[in-house]
């Protein structure tokens, strides 16, 4: 999912950093610029930063978009909670819910990270999670690359 946004928002998005937690798949999928491991065969363009570095990711990010899976969500974010800007919108696009704690991912996000949760973190059964102007302005506006600000996709 996090290879595919980045697709996406390197279409209207000034700057997207991609961040890997496997410095080896990092760094492979920076010089190949294919993520063999969950979408071969598509090249993502060198305009998108890829690193295993989490402050590197987000340290100027204006949004952080989630998409990391429900069973590694928590310990990832505890992990990288203490790198990341706080203040910025997390836009999540993880779905189900936590083993043992049935807590959504909006939860864990909210419980690792206290950052404020973009309008469209619904979860995923809220129809209204999807309509575009529950995006940032400066995100459903975004046309003209260049023009926006940055974003970190974990």
């Amino acid at each position: 999912m996090g290879t595919a946004l980045a697709l996406l928002f390197d279409k209207g998005v000034a700057e997207v950093k991609l961040w890997s937690r496997d410095p080896e798949h990092a760094q492979q999928f920076a010089m190949t610029r294919v993520n063999q491991r969950h979408l071969p065969g598509i090249r993502i363009t060198e305009s998108v930063r890829i690193t295993a570095d989490g402050f590197e990711a987000a340290h100027d990010a204006d949004l952080i978009v989630a998409a990391i899976p429900t069973s590694y969500l928590r310990a990832t974010l505890s992990t990288l909670a203490p790198e990341l800007p706080a203040g910025v919108p997390v836009l999540s696009v993880v779905k189900g819910i936590e083993d043992g704690t049935f807590a959504r991912p909006s939860q864990i996000i909210h419980e690792t990270m206290d950052h404020a949760l973009s309008p469209c973190s619904a979860d995923r059964a809220t129809p209204k999670s999807w309509r575009a102007d529950c995006l940032p302005p400066w995100l459903s506006q975004a046309r003209i690359k260049g023009s926006t600000p940055a974003c970190a996709i974990y």
